[in-house]
């Protein structure tokens, strides 16, 4: 390692700091722990372990990098409740209703989200899930209890980052959820910080292993327009297919509409016989295609 990026570790390690709250907790439980030592060896064998593993729990959340590196740039934005580097899925958040999201806000390599209620900045995140996905590269933000997005619902423009390739919304039936889903120009580490008081979600990627070259084979709807249509025939591939373990999912073209996706297959053929097993329950009544697809291909439109 170089000196100026040991003297760059060393010092953000030394920067680090337990929050105040979670500092009187521990010295709270050590003072119990010392009064309980003149009343019995009972509970003096007790407390202490207690305290010391409460010590050790704050010790080793301060070392570790995730952590730390959560904590870097997020003076006056909130408590950090969790910083996981995401490997498939994280859920998070609280059970709320009417927040509202955004705004959003994209720089380099980070995606900051936050919430509202009225005029008011949120104190805990609602409901939410994210979930790596592959065929191409992104991350599904799915939220319950919220109602819309920030004003004008636009998504935010992409200019600067070379890793984050664009950002749009996913059509729900339910009014009460939204599903935003990001996506990236190749393979990506994604570490996922939910912060409260005031609440909000940072999405920070930098660059992944190089993936599988592998082709895949997608079985999918036509392109369609957002809306009604296109969030139906979702609903009837998750019927058929057994939710909320099927598989499908939605996504956008390379021409800006949104079809929905059954599968991904290693052949044409057993893509093909997963479109007969769809057959065969009698539920799905539209027309189902086959797309080749790159790892990090954009879908392709197809006409319906």
């Amino acid at each position: 390692m170089k000196e100026h990026q040991s003297t760059g570790a060393q010092n953000a390690y030394n920067a680090l700091k337990c929050p105040a709250e979670m500092d009187m907790v521990v010295r709270r439980a050590v003072d119990r722990a010392h009064k309980a030592k003149k009343q019995s060896l009972l509970s003096k064998r007790t407390l202490l372990p207690v305290a010391a593993a409460l010590l050790a729990s704050v010790l080793t959340l301060n070392a570790m990098p995730e952590f730390g590196r959560a904590m870097e740039q997020l003076p006056g934005i909130g408590w950090v409740v969790r910083a996981v580097r995401l490997e498939n899925y994280l859920l998070g958040g609280a059970i709320t209703d009417g927040q509202e999201v955004g705004p959003i806000t994209i720089s380099r390599n980070t995606i900051e989200i936050t919430f509202t209620q009225g005029q008011s900045a949120t104190q805990t995140a609602p409901w939410f899930k994210t979930t790596k996905q592959d065929y191409p590269h992104g991350l599904l933000l799915e939220l319950q209890g919220v109602r819309s997005l920030f004003a004008g619902g636009v998504m935010p423009e992409i200019t600067s980052s070379p890793l984050i390739r664009n950002t749009y919304r996913i059509i729900t039936l339910d009014d009460s959820a939204q599903r935003i889903m990001f996506t990236f120009n190749g393979p990506v580490e994604v570490t996922v910080t939910e912060v409260a008081s005031p609440a909000g979600i940072r999405i920070k990627v930098a660059p992944g292993q190089t993936a599988a070259t592998a082709r895949r084979y997608a079985v999918r709807t036509s392109s369609h327009d957002v809306g009604e249509q296109i969030g139906i025939k979702e609903g009837v591939l998750n019927a058929a297919l057994g939710w909320p373990e099927s598989g499908v999912r939605m996504l956008q073209d390379n021409q800006g509409k949104h079809f929905v996706e059954a599968g991904l297959f290693a052949t044409r053929e057993l893509a093909e016989a997963f479109i007969a097993k769809i057959r065969s329950t009698g539920q799905v009544d539209f027309a189902l295609q086959i797309e080749q697809r790159g790892p990090s291909d954009i879908p392709v439109f197809i006409a319906p």
